[in-house]
């Protein structure tokens, strides 16, 4: 029989029972199995009598087969924009292939660096002759989306607040060109005495994400001409005239009302126009109030009287 031996001769595992030697020549082969050692040792022995022995002299190693391992890396999050290594190091004699839902990413390195848009899962073969192995790893994109106007009018001295409505774990960092301004607030109130730039950046606490957006504050005096509001003819007979202003940086809308401060007619969307012709002729005979109102809320109003009421002088206050 012959016998192997994995610890240099310490314990032994019968591999073959009946050898022939007539029959094999003086050889056997036999299908090796693990466990895997650097230790081994053969003996052969004459089964009809035991003290005909012998053993190999020098040890010899079996060693583990070579199989593909695919270890695409842990499901992570990852902040839009940021890049990242996914996979392993490369095997030895192992091909790699990675495609992607959605679909678009494919690549033939062990661990390519990705940038996704969006959410992506990535799947791995690896392959080695004819064996392949196979995993996956999801990839969730998480960004922060901060949406502030463009620009804003302000007037030197009043106070006004910005930013946006604060959100459980997020932090909020905020800055300015000219320097100056620093809070950690999500909409902090302002009092600008010039032209300034306001930097926000809001931080995911969870994911480390951050968004970032800034707003223009044009702050002046609000005594120029140009934020002078004219209307006309008054009284009216089928149209009033709104100009002489810049409407495109303070007034937003135009509203009607009757004497009981019953809104008449359709709000006018005066943003965006510099002059504004607003049709009056199916009112009713009577006095009325036309009120703009500005970005802040803040409003100029007249009283205009229509055709049954010719004769009258136009009146009006101001609520700036």
């Amino acid at each position: 029989k012959i016998e192997i031996s994995r610890d240099s001769g310490v314990t032994w595992q019968t591999i073959n029972a009946s050898a022939n030697s007539t029959t094999s020549g003086g050889s056997s082969s036999w299908i090796v199995t693990g466990p895997a050692s650097v230790k081994c040792v053969v003996r052969v022995t004459d089964n009809s009598n035991a003290l005909f022995t012998d053993k190999s002299d020098a040890v010899f190693s079996i060693a583990a087969p070579l199989v593909p391992i695919a270890n695409a890396g842990r499901d992570t999050t990852l902040c839009k924009g940021k890049s990242t290594l996914i996979g392993t190091a490369a095997q030895a004699t192992s091909t790699y292939s990675w495609t992607s839902v959605p679909a678009g990413f494919v690549s033939s390195v062990a661990n390519p660096v990705i940038n996704p848009a969006v959410s992506t899962v990535y799947y791995l073969t690896v392959s080695m002759g004819a064996l392949t192995a196979k995993d996956t790893v999801i990839v969730n994109v998480s960004s922060v989306t901060i949406n502030l106007p463009d620009n804003m009018p302000a007037c030197i001295g009043k106070s006004y607040s910005i930013g946006v409505t604060a959100q459980n774990g997020f932090s909020y960092s905020w800055s300015s060109l000219p320097t100056g301004f620093t809070s950690s607030v999500a909409m902090p109130s302002i009092t600008p005495i010039q032209k300034t730039v306001y930097y926000l950046s809001a931080k995911n606490n969870s994911t480390g994400c951050i968004g970032t957006d800034s707003i223009i504050v044009n702050a002046d005096s609000c005594t120029a001409r140009g934020y002078g509001i004219y209307l006309y003819p008054n009284p009216a007979a089928s149209v009033i005239n709104l100009d002489g202003f810049l409407l495109t940086r303070h007034w937003q809308k135009l509203e009607v009302y009757d004497m009981q401060k019953r809104l008449v007619m359709p709000d006018t969307d005066l943003r965006g126009l510099t002059s504004v012709t607003v049709n009056v002729q199916n009112l009713l005979t009577g006095m009325y109030f036309v009120r703009v109102t500005n970005f802040f809320g803040a409003s100029n109003f007249w009283i205009i009287w229509t055709p049954a009421c010719a004769g009258k002088t136009g009146d009006s206050w101001h609520g700036i």
